[in-house]
């Protein structure tokens, strides 16, 4: 199966998984919990999460008797950093064809702040694997949590995303579509010291 076709699954997924956790249910309100538990862990060390990480998972994107499948790597990142998007919200902080990355951390951006933003989102397209790109893309999510006005992204494109970004002739097309994203509507003042 090609990456497009996996691509395609992924979102697809996700997207399912997502509309579960949004309902307000019992199961829903504790597997959010254990996904928030879960970030920064590995998909292996944590099981109780397995049943919407791995559950139901379309056999192409399983890893099989394998190491972790980067579906499953990619899978299992969005899920707990939409969970800590989540935490404390009684609403959903997933839009279909919405923002990426950069586009939340743009979203983010003030005369306040915006240093603060700046260093996080470069931390997190300097990442030089997934654990330090989670790492550094949790301290995005908690500021987007935290935002007066809601930063909602694409969790589904973000898991899409995530999945490209393991495959090492990808992960520049995936930091300059996040950087493209994060640059759309700045101005950038240049300095004319000359003049």
């Amino acid at each position: 199966m090609n990456e497009q076709s996996k691509s395609g699954q992924i979102y697809g997924y996700i997207t399912g998984r997502i509309r579960q956790l949004d309902e307000n249910t019992p199961w829903a309100k504790a597997m959010l919990a254990k996904l928030r538990r879960a970030a920064g862990k590995t998909p292996g060390e944590s099981p109780e999460v397995w049943e919407v990480t791995l559950g139901g998972m379309p056999d192409e994107l399983s890893g099989g008797n394998h190491d972790v499948s980067y579906a499953e790597q990619a899978v299992y990142t969005a899920l707990t950093l939409y969970a800590l998007h989540r935490q404390s919200g009684d609403t959903s902080m997933h839009e279909g064809k919405g923002l990426s990355l950069g586009g939340g951390a743009a979203r983010l951006r003030n005369e306040k702040t915006e240093s603060g933003i700046q260093r996080r989102f470069d931390a997190v397209i300097t990442a030089k694997d997934m654990p330090e790109l989670s790492y550094h893309a949790r301290g995005l999510i908690q500021l987007m949590r935290a935002s007066n006005t809601p930063v909602r992204l694409d969790y589904a494109q973000l898991a899409v995303d995530l999945f490209r970004y393991q495959f090492p002739e990808q992960r520049n097309k995936i930091h300059l579509k996040w950087g493209r994203d994060f640059y759309k509507n700045k101005i950038v003042e240049v300095n004319n010291k000359d003049e």
